[in-house]
C-alpha cells in the first residue's frame, strides 16, 4: 500500500490488511510470511496458492472448488494435527 508513512497503520487498524510492518522492514517481514507458508502442509499451500490466481470470472466457480478442498482437507489427519496444536484444550481426538 503506497501513501503516507502512517497509512499502513491505519490500513491495518481498519482491517484492509493483515499487518502493517515499520518501515526498512518490508523484505524481511514479507520473507519471514513466505518462510511460513512454504513450511505448511503442501496440499493446503497448493491450494491457497492456485485460489489466489482467480479472474472475476472464475470466482464462484474457484469458491465452489475451494470449498470442496476445504471439506476435503478437514478430513485429513494432518489437518487434525495442525489444529490439536492451535486448540489443545478443545480439541478431541477422532
Amino acid at each position: 500500500m503506497l501513501g503516507p508513512p502512517d497509512c499502513g497503520r491505519q490500513a491495518a487498524e481498519a482491517g484492509l490488511v493483515a499487518k502493517s510492518v515499520a518501515p526498512g522492514r518490508l523484505m524481511e517481514e514479507a520473507l519471514a510470511s513466505a518462510r511460513e507458508v512454504a513450511a505448511n502442509e503442501p496440499l493446503t499451500t497448493r491450494m491457497l496458492t492456485q485460489a489466489l490466481r482467480v479472474t472475476r470470472e472464475q470466482l464462484q466457480p474457484a469458491l465452489e472448488s475451494d470449498g470442496r478442498r476445504q471439506a476435503e482437507s478437514y478430513g485429513t489427519r494432518a489437518f487434525r494435527e495442525r489444529i490439536a496444536l492451535y486448540l489443545p484444550e478443545h480439541y478431541q481426538s477422532a
